[in-house]
């Protein structure tokens, strides 16, 4: 939902979760500045009595209608029809601190979610476990990472590149366990440098060189030594 059907719809906020629904929504490399997000309906349970006679009651119903007559999704339809008290109620999702959107048209970035924004299908969730997020999204950022994601995509009209979950899954990365505590730090300020800078500012290239050098350094340090 936007902003105009919520005013003409009359659903509170209580019942709505922010969500960035594009690519396009962003402007910054961190999505706690400057992002036009939409809003998620999302209902954990079922509607009390007194809340069907509200806008969001009325607006299930519409919409539950509008449902049982469409000849396109069967499967929500029969969905709503097996359950006409709750097809409405949804999962509860959680935002991850890195997000990526799948289709790349000209900038290769992965963002830094400091909002903590939920977002669409159209967008990858990174959710780093026993690793420090902000390591992880400098070595993202890199060069090196920029230059696989060129190998591993799909290149579609336009200048459109896709990358598909399974390949995103096969990137290769410096080992953060075995990275030196100093290395880790620099990684840190160089992920906060990077996120004040706007998707389209061609100055972040200099933070992203700073990224390259780390990594060229922590690599050297993994050769071993000749006999």
């Amino acid at each position: 939902l936007d902003n105009e059907k919520i005013n003409n719809t009359g659903i509170t906020d209580e019942f709505l979760t922010k969500i960035i629904s594009s690519p396009k929504k962003l402007k910054m490399l961190n999505t706690k500045h400057k992002v036009s997000f939409d809003y998620l309906l999302s209902l954990n349970t079922i509607l009390k009595p007194s809340d069907k006679l509200r806008g969001i009651g009325r607006y299930i119903e519409v919409h539950y209608e509008k449902i049982l007559e469409q000849e396109k999704n069967l499967i929500l339809k029969k969905h709503a029809q097996k359950n006409p008290d709750s097809w409405y109620v949804t999962k509860s999702f959680e935002s991850s601190p890195i997000i990526f959107s799948y289709i790349i048209r000209k900038t290769k970035f992965f963002i830094k979610n400091s909002g903590n924004y939920l977002v669409r299908d159209n967008f990858y969730n990174i959710l780093p476990t026993e690793i420090n997020s902000e390591v992880l999204i400098s070595l993202l950022n890199s060069s090196l990472s920029r230059l696989q994601l060129e190998l591993i995509g799909r290149r579609y009209g336009n200048g459109i590149l896709k990358i598909q979950a399974y390949e995103l899954k096969g990137m290769l990365l410096p080992d953060i366990r075995e990275m030196p505590e100093k290395i880790k730090k620099e990684l840190i300020e160089t992920s906060r440098d990077l996120a004040k800078f706007s998707i389209l500012d061609a100055k972040s290239s200099k933070v992203i060189d700073k990224i390259d050098l780390i990594v060229e350094k922590f690599c050297k340090l993994r050769i071993p030594s000749k006999k």
